[in-house]
């Protein structure tokens, strides 16, 4: 889930319960200037489009059981 207006990403399991977060506003690693767009892989790692900061920022995570 991504909320443009903090520019935090949250992680949730299928049973919607919170795994991690990421992000907040800024250019650092791990920050966010506008997310665009989330995508997912099959062992849960998770990209994070940033269009303000001209980037795609991958965050790892594993599959839940």
């Amino acid at each position: 889930m991504a909320d443009r207006g903090t520019e935090l990403i949250q992680k949730f399991d299928a049973n919607g319960v919170f795994i991690t977060k990421w992000g907040g506003a800024g250019q650092g690693d791990g920050l966010f200037a506008s997310v665009q767009g989330l995508a997912a892989d099959i062992i849960g790692n998770v990209y994070v489009a940033d269009a303000n900061n001209h980037r795609i920022q991958k965050f790892a995570g594993t599959c839940a059981p």
